[in-house]
């Protein structure tokens, strides 16, 4: 058996560096390349906080900064000035990312360092990991419409600007899985939310709900670009 896929983060400094490491070790055994998640993602989802600070009508929680990795990770709760169905989530930087790792990657592979026909791998967290992190519970059934239309715009963005046959979008579900395995996050039991019945704990109905939502998003990648979930069980611990 030969070939790898890689799920996103690599510790190199910048998009570049990743692009040619992965080319020049791996070669064709890489169907497709990501940019290794550089810069502001290098801790995956957290900071998507700065976006839910842009929000008119989301605050924080007035606590304690709570400081992980150098981001803020206090949850943000509606302030009543902006109804819920109203608020609107500026860009979220995954598309501004995309489409300048491409141009990294279109270069490569022009210099004959990246294989033809390998694909330009995007990996972006479902919408419900930043919402769980980032949203206070009372308000989460609230505000995940606009977050999930924000990253629905991403992916627009991403195909607009990027071919379809040089593409792959791989959407990481890994909050998915502790809400089925019910593991508590930051010493929390995780509340089923978005299931039929709130507050269900049932593997099938969490499956199910959270199977749905995923969709919701995954149906936004347009046809003729790879695509694929990186079922993730991992944890920072």
């Amino acid at each position: 058996m030969r070939g790898a896929h890689l799920v996103g983060s690599i510790n190199q400094p910048t998009a570049a560096a990743t692009l040619r490491i992965v080319a020049e070790n791996l070669g064709t055994d890489a169907a497709r390349i990501p940019d290794g998640e550089v810069g502001e993602r290098f801790h995956w989802i957290l900071f998507q906080g700065a976006a839910f600070d842009a929000v008119a009508g989301l605050e924080r929680l007035p606590i304690d900064p709570i400081i992980i990795a150098g981001f803020d990770v206090r949850p943000f709760r509606l302030d009543g000035t902006v109804p819920a169905d109203e608020l609107e989530f500026g860009p979220l930087g995954y598309a501004d990312a995309a489409i300048a790792g491409f141009g990294d990657f279109s270069a490569l592979r022009d210099a004959g360092v990246i294989a033809p026909g390998t694909r330009f791998q995007v990996s972006l967290p479902s919408p419900l990991a930043p919402h769980t992190t980032f949203v206070a519970q009372d308000d989460k059934p609230a505000v995940y419409p606009a977050y999930a239309a924000a990253m629905e715009r991403e992916i627009a963005a991403i195909a607009a600007a990027i071919p379809a046959e040089d593409l792959a979008i791989q959407i990481d579900m890994a909050t998915e899985f502790s809400f089925v395995e019910q593991i508590s996050i930051g010493g929390k039991q995780p509340v089923t939310w978005f299931t039929a019945t709130p507050g269900d704990t049932s593997t099938a109905e969490i499956i199910a709900a959270v199977g749905a939502m995923a969709a919701s998003v995954a149906n936004q990648v347009p046809e003729g670009v790879e695509f694929g979930f990186h079922l993730c069980y991992g944890d920072i611990a």
